[in-house]
């Protein structure tokens, strides 16, 4: 599984869209004209993106042949394109919540479970506060939007404008947010009891350190190591 860019998703959304209508995959010079790039060149560089991350595959002796796929190499199967909304510090009040929507992730619909696409966003993590938790510095965070959260949940929560991914504890008059990991002087952060949480950590995608591949890392095994 690969991230795209802003335009090699758009690119993407075309060629589904197309395929989808015409039951054919267009041909170069009708990308040129849906995309509106001056050149077949520009287009050409689209799909190789595309295909290197495993997102199409190309017949090159034929004129419509791009068949898209899913992240496991298979057909195009049932995933769903999120953007990536932002970073989150696993580690001090340093960076600022955003929406940066110039980076996609595909994922399978069936990781949602049961969960619509627009209560579920995607956050990039920084820092290596929440390692031992499976959250290392430039993993993708899937994040449910949920009040309903359980004392020792891996949660994504915004204090004054910043965003950070903690384990929270309830005490009687206060909420916790606790590091999770064994280096480093990580300090807990202390909120009132009526602090508002973004969301629930519902799945890790682990960014490969040796290659682009990532894979994801369920909730059950997030929950197991804290």
């Amino acid at each position: 599984m690969q991230t795209l860019t802003k335009r090699q998703n758009e690119a993407l959304k075309v060629i589904e869209t197309y395929i989808a209508q015409h039951d054919a995959s267009p041909t170069i010079s009708e990308l040129q004209k849906l995309l509106k790039v001056s050149s077949t060149r520009t287009v050409t560089q689209y799909l190789e993106a595309l295909e290197k991350k495993g997102f199409l595959a190309r017949s090159k002796n034929k004129t419509r042949g791009i068949e898209l796929k899913d992240q496991s190499g298979d057909i195009y199967g049932e995933t769903i394109t999120l953007p990536i909304i932002g970073s989150a510090a696993c580690g001090g009040l340093n960076v600022y919540a955003e929406e940066s929507f110039n980076e996609f992730v595909q994922v399978a619909r069936t990781i949602f479970g049961g969960k619509r696409k627009n209560e579920v966003i995607v956050i990039r993590a920084l820092g290596l506060s929440m390692q031992d938790a499976g959250i290392e510095d430039g993993d993708l965070v899937l994040v449910e939007l949920t009040d309903d959260v359980k004392n020792r949940d891996v949660v994504a929560a915004v204090i004054d404008g910043m965003a950070v991914i903690k384990k929270i504890t309830f005490s009687k008059n206060a909420v916790i947010l606790d590091p999770v990991t064994s280096i480093g002087s990580y300090k807990q952060i202390i909120m009132r009891r009526d602090f508002k949480i973004l969301g629930r950590v519902v799945h890790t995608i682990k960014a490969s350190k040796q290659s682009e591949d990532i894979e994801i890392v369920p909730e059950p095994a997030i929950r197991g190591m804290i």
